[in-house]
């Protein structure tokens, strides 16, 4: 397990925000799914796909794995790019439609700091450092002895 107190406080978050995401992605899935147009089953199949990575880099954030992180970076990406994208169709459907916006506000003030954290925290070079395997570490070949 890492020592490191920030990548263990990410894991904790990696670890339940998409895990808690998948479980609610899993439930209204299962309570809606035969009302939903097709076309929206694929963005469920996709959300429940990202938030299981962000869920596997949690752990292996736990663990120091260069996977975790690379596989975080990714999420970190897409789940910015297609936040932007929500939040913006949820204020046209605020502004226009007088839905409300509250899930605008509970995305933004919740959801969307883990990932614009993320793809700022995982890339400084000391964090990186904390993911590089060490001489001696478990799953490094050992060396060859020298020839005689």
């Amino acid at each position: 397990m890492t020592s490191h107190r920030g990548i263990r406080n990410t894991a904790i978050a990696y670890i339940l925000i998409p895990g808690s995401g998948t479980v609610i992605i899993l439930f209204h899935f299962a309570d809606v799914r035969s009302g939903l147009p097709a076309h929206l089953h694929h963005a469920f199949a996709l959300a429940f796909l990202m938030n299981l990575a962000g869920l596997a880099a949690g752990i292996g954030f736990l663990f120091s794995k260069n996977w975790a992180r690379l596989i975080a970076l990714i999420y970190s990406f897409m789940v910015s790019i297609f936040g932007l994208f929500n939040v913006f169709l949820f204020i046209v459907a605020a502004v226009f439609h007088g839905r409300n916006i509250g899930a605008v506000l509970f995305f933004t003030v919740f959801i969307f700091p883990l990932p614009v954290w993320s793809l700022y925290y995982l890339t400084r070079p000391r964090i990186k450092e904390v993911f590089v395997p060490r001489r001696g570490d478990k799953g490094d070949k050992p060396e060859a002895a020298p020839a005689t």
